[in-house]
């Protein structure tokens, strides 16, 4: 439910479609009930795909990459609320005292910004990109459809590398689109990269 309700989350922000509907943008009231009603359609999908009732590893191997896609968000908030770092296309309007600042550098006036000028607050969570980190991650979780019987034979090579292709799309369009800086998404790919090593040491200790 947790990976459910930040998804949607995403989906609906102002990057995405909130830019279209704006009462959508950051809705919780909207992103909970989709997360309610969203969570037991992809889980019985699943199911489906899975096609297999008894398989108590299949299960354990996907609760374990649950798990991941939550650690990823919560890395994800912690560094966001940490650093606040202006969004590039947020400096690249010229607002006194906003410039540029290096993404090790926490940006602490961001609230009076936000109050004084009625800025978003999200163009002030530059860092990390999130996009990054959970496009990344679909380098590990496109490889994990091999677990499936339907997926039984298939290439994890092509799946983890049709994943990176997807991720890199997606981390040049963060750039183009000016909300994000080029240390953002590498922040983000790096941080879903060492993930991705923990959930390999965790999967090998489900499997052995």
């Amino acid at each position: 439910m947790v990976v459910g309700y930040f998804g949607v989350g995403a989906f609906l922000d102002r990057d995405c479609l909130g830019s279209f509907f704006p009462v959508l943008d950051r809705n919780t009231p909207v992103i909970a009930v989709l997360a309610i009603v969203a969570t037991p359609i992809l889980l019985r999908l699943g199911y489906l795909m899975a096609g297999t009732t008894d398989d108590k590893m299949l299960v354990r191997r996907i609760i374990a990459l649950l798990i991941l896609l939550d650690l990823s968000y919560l890395a994800l908030y912690e560094f966001k609320n940490v650093f606040h770092r202006p969004r590039f296309r947020l400096v690249a309007l010229g607002y006194d005292g906003i410039g540029y600042t290096p993404w090790y550098t926490p940006f602490p006036a961001f609230q009076s910004f936000i109050d004084s000028l009625g800025i978003n607050a999200t163009e002030f969570r530059s860092f990390p990109s999130g996009h990054s980190i959970l496009s990344t991650s679909c380098v590990f979780t496109f490889q994990s459809l091999s677990w499936f019987p339907k997926f039984k034979g298939k290439d994890k090579l092509a799946l983890g590398a049709a994943g990176l292709i997807f991720a890199i799309v997606i981390m040049f369009t963060r750039v183009i689109l000016g909300a994000h800086y080029l240390s953002d998404v590498s922040a983000g790919a790096m941080i879903s990269t060492l993930l991705a090593l923990v959930y390999t040491i965790v999967q090998k200790q489900i499997i052995f």
